[in-house]
């Protein structure tokens, strides 16, 4: 009897041993995949800091070398613009997957651009032929734009404009709007030539006419185009939608019940713009086919132009 209880006894006791050492062992490795998990979340922390850190010191020493009027800082970010590893330092891939504005480059970028210094319009332009600055379309759209500030705009920037002015390129509603922003004579030359490329969608250049040269109808160089394009082989529907444009304002035609894009003041426009458009409603008036509607308009601007000269001279 005494026997047998102490057998029983001494099974209980393994079998408990057992359980309590795989008990141990289960909370151990309960330990250790916390530790390692805990551990590998630090880890992940640490170097998600690091990045970030890392980011703000490119972006800052970045703009400090754009705001510079040194040659040697303006070269020194040239090279950091130019290449690849920075740029994708300075902006992680999953940052581009956002609006081009919250980019850090794009920042750097509105900072060299306002920078009138030589060394800096050179370093804009350089950006132009850099296939690493060039590889992203997010890059591209702020170059686009950037470049805008150069005037007259050189022909490097002209070049690249075209390039990205193509149809169904994805950039043309972007270059559209860069070109007359310029407002240069090389610039809206570009613009011209454009508007004669029967390549692009109708509907395309109806945007061009009634959204961009409307609010650039006051600007002089703009003027002289339109004169161009009156005399030139325009398909004649677009010819006097030029004309509703310069004279007129038909938001429930152009627009339906979105945005409306509105002319600028007409008196904001500066003496020599006002003659020229004078010349162009003469000519307007004289060449086109125009509805009893456009002939009024036109008249009625003209009046207004006589008027602004006469308190103008008082």
């Amino acid at each position: 009897m005494i026997r047998t209880l102490y057998i029983v006894i001494t099974a209980i006791v393994l079998l408990y041993g057992v359980h309590a050492c795989a008990s141990d062992k289960a909370e151990e490795k309960i330990k250790d995949k916390t530790r390692m998990k805990l551990g590998h979340t630090l880890s992940d922390e640490v170097e998600e800091y690091s990045t970030s850190n890392e980011q703000k010191v490119l972006y800052a020493d970045a703009v400090r070398l754009a705001r510079s009027t040194r040659e040697s800082d303006l070269a020194r970010l040239k090279s950091q613009l130019t290449d690849f590893a920075f740029l994708r330092k300075l902006d992680l891939a999953e940052a581009y997957e956002g609006p081009s504005v919250r980019l850090r480059v794009a920042g750097v970028m509105q900072i060299l651009a306002e920078n009138t210094a030589p060394p800096a319009r050179k370093v804009l332009v350089s950006l132009a032929t850099s296939p690493a600055f060039l590889k992203h379309r997010a890059r591209v759209e702020l170059l686009i734009l950037a470049l805008v500030q150069i005037k007259p705009a050189p022909e490097e920037a002209v070049d690249f404009w075209e390039k990205h002015f193509q149809p169904e390129d994805g950039y043309s509603s972007v270059t559209i709007g860069a070109l007359l922003d310029n407002g240069s004579e090389p610039a809206v030359a570009l613009f011209e030539r454009k508007m004669l490329d029967s390549s692009f969608p109708e509907t395309e250049r109806e945007y061009w006419l009634t959204v961009v040269v409307l609010q650039h109808r006051n600007d002089l160089p703009l003027l002289r185009v339109c004169v161009r394009l009156l005399d030139s082989r325009l398909d004649e529907h677009f010819r006097l939608l030029l004309i509703d444009v310069l004279f007129d304002y038909k938001p429930d035609d152009w627009y339906g019940a979105g945005y409306w894009y509105k002319p600028p003041p007409r008196n904001d426009a500066t003496p020599e713009a006002l003659e020229q458009l004078r010349a162009l409603a003469q000519k307007a008036l004289e060449t086109q086919s125009l509805s009893k509607r456009q002939e009024n308009k036109i008249k009625f601007v003209v009046k207004e132009v006589d008027q602004m000269k006469e308190r103008a001279a008082d």
